[in-house]
């Protein structure tokens, strides 16, 4: 099944793994063809790789091994023609209508999407990719206005100098397979650090982690709504700098400035949550003058800013002054929890802190706080979130992505597994297993995986991948069952994921034709959430209402409702408002069901207990006078 080829011979250096790639493999790669040598790389590591089994980790946790898959992965990179490069990308973006296949939707960054709609096939991708308008289109939506496609391959955006000059660089290589992800823009990603380098090469070989992170953060379009949707654009100092103005500032920053971090210690990964300041430089230069905190208590930045009660009472949610919503006058005239958080998320970032601007719902509706890193791999990312509120999750808009990421999956990502040998070698293994895949080879790319999970089990990824390795193989659906049944009980403590994996196994034994079984799996997962993260249960009863209420089964919509409601209201709060009882109570209006909105809206009353005037009673009724129309 597995080559024992110890060596292999592309021209006239001798490969082996028993060594690293020295610059003679460098060398040697840079003059020969970069798709050829893309291939050789690729059969060369699939011939010598061996699986880790229960007591060994196998050929990826082998540091010689993960070097020589580091450097291959990057030329490969060099070889992918743009638009190929591009399409995992845009299918964030691609949705199908259930009902008409043919139709395609555009999803907004950071807007939901309903049931009503699926993520476009990888195919359906490929095909808008391959229509000169659709393109356009996809440029215009997603894309900044000076990028261009080069009709080439990634090398063509790096410049030939640069990108052997990185294959040589063991480190770098292995800092960026560490980060980059298919949420980001590579052909853009590949230009920006090509486009550092030209401006200032010193400043991007000292400072390699903050021109990584700024390459892959101004990679795309920026959400429409930042910092949040409370103030007009109008009103906001945006900066409209380019990258290597960015690069310019942090330097310059770092080197004349005492900062919280020393810039060039800390990874891209740090450094995305420092370098998303969309503002001009005079409002981080008025916080680090202005804002003065020690790291240890910068959570008095967000309580610096006095709370308007005066706004909340009068439903004054949007920034209601004549200035610009600058740093300044927010001090001057307080504000709502969401000017505290941007205050004290942008103060933050100023002084060279990694902070993110969280909201969440709780039992009186919406709020906002902020989190922020208070030392070498430690967060506080509840600062400003108050106890009494029963907020079960926070969100936080991902610089990489400017998609949401729940705190838990910050604090999950920040977790000491994944800076271990054995993560690395797992995160190894899940590469040779793709690129099994891809050769149709469905036992290795099986064995691989199964190598993944052995080296770490608590990482989710090699889960996922041995869940589709096994239905791409038809398996038996006992084996699939198993597996899905074995990674939520991995996860039990993880509620995401112990939820992501539950809803997996439910939707496929429905596929299988066991609608009880599935009815099953959801009611435990609604049991197990319901208390500490009952935000997660929300979208099964969602689904299941929808279901109820597409066969016109209103009397048992409605029962699962009010059971729901008393099971989830008061715990989930908001969250149960916005994805359960505003979009039932809606569905019955539209059907002139008015009687039974109003009932709706009765119940959640009953089990949400809102304070008067808060802005869960205010959506309330407002929400009751859609029935009274």
């Amino acid at each position: 099944m597995f080559g024992f080829l110890t060596q292999f011979t592309m021209a006239s250096t001798s490969w082996s793994l028993q060594r690293s790639p020295d610059a003679a493999v460098i060398a040697e790669l840079q003059n020969a063809d970069v798709a050829e040598a893309s291939t050789a790389l690729r059969s060369f590591l699939l011939q010598n790789y061996q699986p880790g089994q229960a007591l060994s980790l196998g050929s990826s946790g082998r540091l010689e091994f993960q070097a020589w898959l580091d450097l291959a992965r990057w030329v490969e990179l060099l070889a992918t023609p743009d638009l190929e490069a591009a399409e995992p990308f845009f299918r964030r973006f691609v949705f199908q209508d259930a009902a008409d296949p043919q139709r395609l939707v555009l999803r907004p960054v950071g807007v939901s999407i309903t049931n009503e709609l699926a993520p476009a096939s990888a195919e359906k991708v490929r095909e808008l990719l391959q229509d000169p308008n659709s393109v356009s289109r996809l440029k215009s939506d997603f894309l900044l206005p000076d990028f261009e496609f080069k009709d080439g391959s990634l090398l063509d955006y790096l410049g030939r100098d640069l990108a052997w000059q990185l294959a040589a660089d063991p480190a770098f290589l292995k800092t960026f397979w560490s980060f980059v992800s298919n949420a980001d823009f590579l052909p853009a990603v590949f230009e920006n650090l090509a486009r550092l380098h030209k401006h200032n090469a010193a400043s991007f070989d000292g400072y390699r982690g903050l021109s990584l992170a700024l390459a892959v953060v101004f990679d795309q379009k920026t959400p429409p709504n930042w910092p949040h949707h409370q103030v007009p654009d109008s009103k906001v100092p945006f900066a409209d700098s380019t990258v290597e103005e960015r690069l310019d500032y942090w330097v310059g920053v770092n080197e004349s400035t005492r900062l919280a971090n020393d810039l060039r210690t800390l990874g891209p990964d740090y450094l995305r949550f420092i370098v998303d300041t969309l503002v001009t430089k005079d409002e981080l230069e008025w916080a680090r003058r202005n804002v003065r905190h020690p790291v240890s208590d910068f959570g008095r930045a967000f309580s610096e800013i006095k709370y308007s009660r005066e706004r909340l009472a009068a439903g004054e949610f949007t920034w209601p002054h004549s200035e610009d919503y600058q740093l300044a006058a927010i001090r001057q005239h307080g504000g709502i929890c969401v000017d505290q958080a941007y205050f004290a998320m942008l103060a933050g970032k100023a002084h060279g802190l990694p902070t993110l601007y969280f909201v969440g719902q709780g039992a009186d509706g919406g709020h906002a706080w902020f989190g922020y890193m208070r030392g070498a791999n430690r967060w506080d990312m509840d600062v400003g979130r108050y106890e009494n509120q029963n907020y079960a999750v926070g969100h936080a808009l991902d610089p990489q992505s400017w998609e949401q990421i729940s705190d838990q999956e910050l604090n999950f990502l920040a977790a000491r597994f994944r800076s271990t040998p054995e993560f690395a070698a797992g995160q190894a293994d899940l590469v040779v297993s793709e690129w099994f895949q891809d050769a149709g080879e469905w036992e290795s790319a099986k064995l691989a995986a199964a190598s993944s999970i052995s080296a770490t089990k608590v990482n989710p990824e090699a889960w996922e991948a041995m869940t589709t390795i096994l239905i791409a193989m038809k398996a038996p659906a006992k084996e699939v069952d198993q597996h899905l049944e074995t990674a939520t009980k991995e996860f039990s403590g993880q509620r995401e994921l112990l939820a992501k994996f539950s809803t997996q196994r439910a939707d496929y034994a429905r596929a299988q034709g066991d609608a009880g079984a599935a009815d099953s799996i959801e009611q435990t997962l609604i049991s197990r959430t319901s208390g500490d993260r009952a935000d997660l249960a929300l979208e099964t009863v969602k689904k299941r209402l929808d279901a109820l209420v597409a066969e016109n089964d209103l009397r048992n919509a409605m029962r699962e409702y009010q059971s729901q409601a008393a099971r989830l209201g008061r715990s989930a709060g908001g969250n149960f408002f916005y994805d359960v009882t505003r979009p039932f109570t809606l569905a019955l209006i539209s059907k002139g069901e008015t009687r039974d909105a109003v009932r709706a809206i009765e119940i959640a009353r009953r089990y949400l207990r809102p304070d008067r005037g808060s802005i869960l009673d205010q959506e309330l009724a407002e929400l009751e006078g859609l029935t009274k129309r």
